[in-house]
């Protein structure tokens, strides 16, 4: 996978979007710090449990 169609994925795109969202809530709505950490956690738990099984699934396929 070229780098370009890394950043180009849904779920990149939409962890992205999410991040950007909690972000701005943090800075314009009663948003505390700790929550926007959670948030991110959050965000980035999904994106990497969404990669792992993306991972997987391609390898399962590519063995049959």
């Amino acid at each position: 996978m070229k780098i370009d169609e890394k950043y180009k994925s849904r779920k990149f795109l939409l962890a992205l979007l999410a991040s950007i969202v909690s972000s701005i809530a943090l800075f314009t709505i009663d948003f505390s710090g700790a929550t926007w950490v959670s948030a991110q956690s959050i965000i980035l738990g999904l994106y990497g449990a969404a990669n792992v099984t993306n991972k997987k699934v391609i390898k399962d396929d590519s063995r049959d």
